[in-house]
């Protein structure tokens, strides 16, 4: 035993005799060791073990339209083209040595309008055809009909269709976050025939029963498709009592090939019998929901305007539904619930004069919680949070001058209430109302700002 504590100290003297900068992972910031180590990690790209992204990407765009009105009604033709020359070197997609990635798509569209009961209605049918050099040509016709009895009241009904070409990063990303390989999907590199995945779920399974490899569910996932929707939409606009703004709608949305995002895990099992995986990795592919996506939501607006003073309240109303058996993670991050109520002043007098010079308003915004879907480390919950913006404004006509100051997300007031935060802290947390946006994100505070606006000519 004596001989054991001689040992254990001779080699802990010999430890504290060293340079311990070799032994200890820690880099303490402001430190020689921790900025040679910073400049090495942000001088080297993300391929090669560093944090730089390259990007020299170029998008080439072009697009037309042309008018012309016959007997029978107004015609709109037009069309676009879109070249995509990404250029990552490998630290966003797969262009990594001589692999260059090229793709391009473009679109036509043909229109009439045309009015009928003394021009109180009138009807509009489209149709347009979108082609992807990478998948088959889509067409998305549309048809809407506006009712206007007088100016004051308009009546509106529409079916619409469209289609979303999968992203550059829906077909050719390839990027290593670690936790993850998020991968795009153009090539189906896990489809029916090639290679497969099995559940995050099924392999605790497995990993708790002693290996069964039977446990595992396995999976495919398809190549991504472009999406496509269809809308209904029914809406009103109208003026009552020439003072009152009104705009309500309301529609209902039925995706198929809903574009999202599937987790996997794949290894190699290269013996048989309970014998642990070699090479076992998680991916996030893109992917196309298997069953009918629906979104449904309703927006309602509410202006009231008095001498100069004008009073606001917009809310919506969104709804994600997807199949409950469908495997795809939706990414909608769309609040269900949200509102904001405002008003706006203009030429008021100025406090304790008589010229009418001064303008101010007020904004209360809220957003009900929802789950943030982002890669696989960047996926949690947005906590509900309010805001409120506001701002000042004085005229000096003489000087053809104005200036302004305001501040967005001036204080919050639904800390008053949160039962999570302690009744000592509230107050701190009304006026320092750092709140989520994106999860993964920074926090969100105040933003102050003074606006100087010279008016160079008069109408």
């Amino acid at each position: 035993m004596s001989l054991f504590k001689g040992f254990h100290q001779q080699a802990q003297d010999y430890t504290n005799s060293v340079d311990n900068a070799y032994l200890d992972p820690f880099y303490v910031p402001g430190t020689e060791r921790f900025n040679e180590k910073y400049n090495e990690i942000t001088s080297k790209r993300f391929n090669d073990g560093g944090s730089l992204f390259y990007d020299k990407s170029i998008l080439a765009h072009a697009m037309g339209e042309y008018k012309f009105k016959p007997a029978f009604g107004e015609i709109t033709v037009g069309g676009n083209f879109r070249q995509y020359l990404p250029n990552s070197a490998g630290t966003i997609f797969r262009d990594t040595g001589d692999v260059k990635i090229r793709n391009s798509e473009f679109g036509l569209v043909a229109g009439l309008e045309k009015k009928f009961m003394d021009d109180k209605l009138t009807a509009t049918a489209t149709v347009r055809m979108d082609k992807n050099e990478n998948f088959k040509a889509l067409f998305s016709p549309a048809l809407s009909l506006v009712y206007a009895n007088s100016p004051a009241h308009v009546w509106r009904a529409g079916f619409s269709s469209a289609i979303r070409n999968p992203t550059l990063a829906d077909q050719y990303l390839y990027y290593n976050v670690g936790r993850a390989l998020l991968l795009g999907n153009v090539d189906g590199q896990f489809e029916a025939g090639r290679d497969s995945m099995f559940t995050v779920e099924s392999f605790q399974v497995y990993r708790n029963n002693n290996l069964q490899r039977s446990l595992l569910d396995y999976f495919n996932v398809d190549r991504v498709r472009p999406e496509q929707v269809k809308t209904v939409e029914i809406g009103y606009r109208g003026t009552h009592w020439e003072n009152v703004y009104v705009d309500l709608g309301a529609y209902n949305s039925w995706y198929t090939d809903f574009i999202g995002y599937i987790i996997g895990l794949h290894a190699d099992f290269p013996q048989a019998g309970n014998i642990p995986p070699v090479g076992l990795q998680a991916y996030r592919v893109a992917a196309n929901a298997v069953s009918t996506v629906v979104t449904r939501g309703v927006n309602a607006g509410l202006t009231l305007y008095r001498p100069r003073l004008t009073y606001t309240f917009n809310y919506s109303y969104n709804k994600l539904i997807s199949g409950d058996d469908d495997p795809i993670i939706p990414a909608f991050n769309t609040p269900e619930n949200k509102f904001n109520a405002g008003l706006s002043a203009r030429d008021r007098k100025i406090p304790f004069t008589e010229l009418k010079r001064f303008g101010y308003g007020f904004n209360w915004k809220y957003v009900e919680g929802y789950t943030f879907e982002g890669s696989p480390q960047f996926t949690g919950p947005i906590t509900s949070y309010d805001m409120v913006d506001a701002q000042l404004s004085v005229k000096f006509p003489k000087q053809d001058l104005t200036v302004k100051i305001g501040a967005s997300n001036l204080f919050g007031l639904m800390p008053l209430w949160d039962k999570n935060v302690p009744d000592d802290d509230r107050l701190d947390r009304v006026f320092n109302n750092d709140v989520y946006l994106v999860y993964g994100g920074p926090r969100i505070g105040r933003l102050a700002y003074v606006q100087l606006s010279y008016e160079l000519s008069k109408r």
